[in-house]
Protein backbone atom coordinates (compact mmCIF):
# COMPACT_ATOMS: atom_id res chain seq x y z
CA UNK A 1 0.00 0.00 0.00
CA UNK A 2 0.92 3.76 0.14
CA UNK A 3 2.84 2.96 3.55
CA UNK A 4 5.24 1.36 1.86
CA UNK A 5 5.76 3.05 -0.70
CA UNK A 6 6.74 5.88 1.43
CA UNK A 7 9.10 3.66 3.45
CA UNK A 8 11.03 2.28 0.58
CA UNK A 9 11.59 6.14 -0.95
CA UNK A 10 12.95 7.10 2.60
CA UNK A 11 14.76 3.86 2.57
CA UNK A 12 16.38 5.18 -1.03
CA UNK A 13 17.14 8.62 0.08
CA UNK A 14 19.01 7.16 3.15
CA UNK A 15 20.76 4.87 1.59
CA UNK A 16 22.23 7.17 -0.93
CA UNK A 17 23.16 9.83 1.84
CA UNK A 18 24.59 7.21 3.20
CA UNK A 19 26.94 6.03 0.96
CA UNK A 20 29.03 8.77 1.14
CA UNK A 21 29.45 8.90 5.05
CA UNK A 22 30.45 5.29 5.05
CA UNK A 23 33.85 5.47 6.40
CA UNK A 24 36.74 3.55 4.10
CA UNK A 25 36.63 0.34 6.22
CA UNK A 26 32.69 0.30 6.35
CA UNK A 27 32.36 0.50 2.14
CA UNK A 28 35.06 -2.38 1.64
CA UNK A 29 33.21 -4.63 4.33
CA UNK A 30 30.06 -3.50 2.41
CA UNK A 31 31.68 -4.32 -1.00
CA UNK A 32 33.05 -7.46 0.27
CA UNK A 33 29.36 -8.47 1.48
CA UNK A 34 27.89 -7.36 -1.83
CA UNK A 35 29.79 -9.13 -3.77
CA UNK A 36 29.80 -12.41 -1.72
CA UNK A 37 26.33 -12.75 0.08
CA UNK A 38 26.78 -14.82 2.63
CA UNK A 39 29.79 -14.83 4.76
CA UNK A 40 29.94 -14.86 8.36
CA UNK A 41 32.21 -11.72 10.11
CA UNK A 42 35.63 -14.44 9.99
CA UNK A 43 35.21 -14.92 6.48
CA UNK A 44 34.65 -11.17 5.68
CA UNK A 45 38.15 -10.38 7.91
CA UNK A 46 39.91 -13.43 5.90
CA UNK A 47 38.85 -11.84 2.76
CA UNK A 48 40.13 -8.51 3.47
CA UNK A 49 42.87 -9.71 5.03
CA UNK A 50 42.34 -7.93 8.65
CA UNK A 51 41.52 -9.08 12.56
CA UNK A 52 37.71 -10.39 13.19
CA UNK A 53 38.22 -7.54 16.02
CA UNK A 54 38.41 -4.73 13.25
CA UNK A 55 35.41 -6.37 10.92
CA UNK A 56 33.21 -6.63 13.83
CA UNK A 57 32.67 -3.31 14.31
CA UNK A 58 32.22 -2.08 11.13
CA UNK A 59 29.96 -4.40 10.07
CA UNK A 60 28.12 -3.76 13.18
CA UNK A 61 27.55 -0.46 12.13
CA UNK A 62 26.53 -1.43 8.54
CA UNK A 63 23.69 -3.73 10.43
CA UNK A 64 22.81 -0.42 12.49
CA UNK A 65 22.11 1.70 9.16
CA UNK A 66 19.75 -1.41 7.53
CA UNK A 67 22.44 -1.55 4.37
CA UNK A 68 22.84 -5.35 5.54
CA UNK A 69 20.93 -7.97 7.09
CA UNK A 70 21.21 -11.66 8.27
CA UNK A 71 20.91 -14.53 5.68
CA UNK A 72 20.82 -16.29 8.56
CA UNK A 73 23.08 -19.45 10.79
CA UNK A 74 25.72 -21.66 9.42
CA UNK A 75 28.50 -23.48 10.89
CA UNK A 76 31.84 -22.04 9.81
CA UNK A 77 34.32 -25.11 8.53
CA UNK A 78 37.06 -23.50 9.52
CA UNK A 79 36.39 -22.65 13.04
CA UNK A 80 33.30 -25.60 13.96
CA UNK A 81 30.84 -22.93 14.96
CA UNK A 82 27.64 -21.57 13.83
CA UNK A 83 28.05 -17.70 12.65
CA UNK A 84 25.69 -15.18 11.68
CA UNK A 85 25.72 -14.76 8.01
CA UNK A 86 25.08 -11.30 5.76
CA UNK A 87 23.83 -10.34 2.57
CA UNK A 88 22.78 -6.75 1.57
CA UNK A 89 19.32 -5.59 3.01
CA UNK A 90 16.91 -6.83 -0.03
CA UNK A 91 15.21 -3.71 -0.46
CA UNK A 92 18.77 -1.68 -1.03
CA UNK A 93 20.09 -4.94 -3.58
CA UNK A 94 19.34 -2.67 -6.83
CA UNK A 95 20.56 0.60 -5.62
CA UNK A 96 23.72 -1.57 -5.08
CA UNK A 97 24.20 -2.50 -7.94
CA UNK A 98 22.97 0.38 -9.87
CA UNK A 99 25.86 2.63 -8.05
Amino acid sequence: GMGEVMIQNTSREAYTSILPTLGHRQSSVLRVIAENPGLCDYEIAQKMGLAINVITPRRNELLATGLIESAGRRVNPQTGRSALIWRLNGEQLPLFQAA
